[in-house]
C-alpha cells in the first residue's frame, strides 16, 4: 500500500523542480547538481513514508493490544477496521464486518428516539458516551459501554467514526446479584425484612375503596430441635420447603422470610375472614413434610 507524501516541504519542491533540469540543462556539470537535488528530495519523500509506515505499524499494535473493542467506520457508519477485542466480544471476524454498517450489531432494545438522539448529540457535539445494548454475531443480546469519537477534515467535516466499547454483562450481573442480596432471602429465595417493608408500603399506596391489608406472621416451632437432632443442613432444607409451600398457597399474596424461622403473610382483601384465614393457613402449614426418609410435623 502506498503512503501519501506531503508536497508541503521545500525539499520535495526542489526536487520536483529539478526533475525536468536533469534532462533539458545542457551543461553535465549542472545535471549533476539536479540530479543530486533530485536524490536529497526523492531521500526526504522516503523519509517521510517510513516515518508514516512507523506510525501506522504503532497505531495497528496498539489497536491489537488495546483491551477495549475498537472500531474504525466511514461517514456513513461502515466498518472499516476492528481490533481482535472486537472479535472476541461480538464473535465477528474482521473480513465479515468490514464494510457492514455498524447497525449490524444493534439489538431490538432501544427506540428510534434513542438513536436520533445518540447521531444528534454525536454530530453535534463530536462525541457521545453510555450504555447501548448490541449482538452478537450468535444472536445473544449483551450490554456495551460505548464512547463514539467523530474525526472531522479542515473544514470540520465528518469524516471517519471512532468506537471504543467494553462488555459489560459481567458488571451487569454483578449489579443484579447486590440487589437480589439486598432484597432477597438467600435461603428461600423470598422477599427478606428490607423488602418486606418497600412491598407493605407499595401495597398500601394502592389499596382501593373497600380494600383492607391482612398480616399474620408465621413461626416455626421445634426447628432448633429439628436442627439439632438432624443437623443445620437439615433443616435449612426444611425451611427452604417450608418457604415454597407457603408462596404457593398464599399465590398472589406477598411472602416473605423476617429471618431465622419467622415469616410474614401479607395480602389486600375485601373481606373480614381473617380467624378463618389464619386457622386454614395454620392447618395447611402443618402438614408433614418429607424430608430424606423423615415425616416432620411442625
Amino acid at each position: 500500500m502506498w503512503l501519501p507524501v506531503s508536497l508541503n516541504r521545500p525539499l520535495v519542491w526542489i526536487a520536483l523542480v529539478a526533475l525536468p533540469a536533469c534532462v533539458w540543462i545542457p551543461d553535465a556539470a549542472l545535471r549533476i547538481v539536479a540530479a543530486s537535488l533530485v536524490a536529497v528530495g526523492l531521500w526526504d519523500a522516503w523519509n517521510q513514508m517510513r516515518r508514516q509506515r512507523l506510525r501506522l505499524r504503532l497505531a495497528e499494535d496498539a489497536m491489537g493490544l488495546a483491551g477495549d473493542a475498537m472500531v474504525i467506520s466511514d461517514v456513513d457508519n461502515r466498518v472499516l477496521a476492528v481490533n481482535p477485542a472486537f472479535t472476541d466480544i461480538t464473535g465477528y471476524e474482521v473480513h465479515e464486518i468490514r464494510g457492514l454498517k455498524l447497525d449490524t450489531l444493534a439489538a431490538p432494545r432501544h427506540d428510534k428516539a434513542f438513536y436520533r438522539a445518540f447521531w444528534n448529540t454525536l454530530k453535534t457535539t463530536g462525541r457521545w458516551e453510555g450504555e447501548m445494548w448490541n449482538r452478537r454475531k450468535h444472536g445473544d443480546e449483551y450490554p456495551e459501554w460505548l464512547k463514539v469519537r467523530a474525526v472531522t477534515d479542515e473544514r470540520g467535516k465528518i469524516t471517519h467514526f471512532i468506537s471504543l466499547f467494553t462488555d459489560i454483562s459481567a458488571q451487569k450481573a454483578r449489579e443484579s446479584d447486590l440487589r437480589r442480596i439486598g432484597y432477597e432471602d438467600p435461603l428461600t429465595g423470598l422477599p427478606n425484612r428490607r423488602r418486606l417493608h418497600d412491598l407493605m408500603a407499595s401495597r398500601l399506596r394502592h389499596l382501593r375503596a373497600g380494600e383492607s391489608l391482612d398480616m399474620v406472621l408465621l413461626d416455626i416451632d421445634g426447628l432448633k430441635s429439628i436442627n439439632d437432632s438432624l443437623g443445620v443442613e437439615q433443616g435449612d432444607r426444611l425451611l427452604a420447603r417450608f418457604a415454597q409451600r407457603l408462596a404457593s398457597y398464599m399465590a398472589g399474596s406477598v411472602v416473605g422470610r423476617l429471618g431465622g424461622d419467622e415469616f410474614m403473610v401479607i395480602r389486600t382483601t375485601t373481606f373480614d375472614d381473617h380467624e378463618q384465614w389464619v386457622a386454614n393457613l395454620r392447618d395447611h402449614m402443618c402438614r408433614p413434610f418429607e424430608i430424606n426418609d423423615h415425616s416432620l410435623r411442625l
